[in-house]
């Protein structure tokens, strides 16, 4: 993770085809209050996920939102995934 001038990046790396050392996860304070968005979009890593659970397919969720690529979503995915492994979860 790095700062710069107010924007945290969030490296994703993950491989898929081509697809290498992707940084397409960035955290900004001024955006959606801090949560993790697409880079160079205003779409969060959650709006996404949302997406996904409601069943729509990466192909889908590109043609609704072309702003978006396969990698931002493979990324949000991968990113997804990460933060959930780092979760300590408790059972009362």
């Amino acid at each position: 993770m790095s700062r710069i001038s107010g924007f945290v990046f969030l490296k994703v790396d993950f491989y898929c085809g081509t697809l290498k050392d992707m940084n397409h996860i960035i955290a900004n304070p001024k955006v959606f209050g801090g949560k993790p968005i697409v880079k160079g979009t205003r779409i969060s890593v959650e709006f996404i996920m949302e997406l996904t659970a409601s069943g729509m397919t990466i192909d889908e969720i590109v043609k609704e939102y072309p702003i978006l690529k396969r990698g931002d979503i493979l990324a949000a995915i991968k990113y997804a995934t990460q933060v959930f492994k780092k979760q300590e979860l408790v059972f009362a």
